[in-house]
């Protein structure tokens, strides 16, 4: 039995380390997943929320690197 789907209320922390074609490729893939997502009750209504979130922090780090590598810098 998968627990998570289940609303089990322990929670994991993981963390991935892309470059920045990794991250770009990440970010469309999520994009993808989102448009193509077959919708409930196929899929669980609380997947396309994440993949929402993960979109929004995927691009939020796009934007720091972009920043942090090619900003002004006046």
């Amino acid at each position: 039995m998968n627990s998570h789907m289940e609303g089990d209320e322990e929670e994991f922390s993981y963390n991935i380390n892309f470059n920045h074609l990794g991250m770009t490729m990440f970010y469309d893939h999520l994009c993808y997943a989102i448009e193509t997502w077959p919708g409930a009750p196929r899929r669980p209504a609380q997947e396309q929320e994440m993949l929402q979130q993960l979109k929004m922090q995927a691009f939020a780090s796009l934007l720091e690197n972009n920043y942090e590598n090619y900003g002004t810098t006046n």
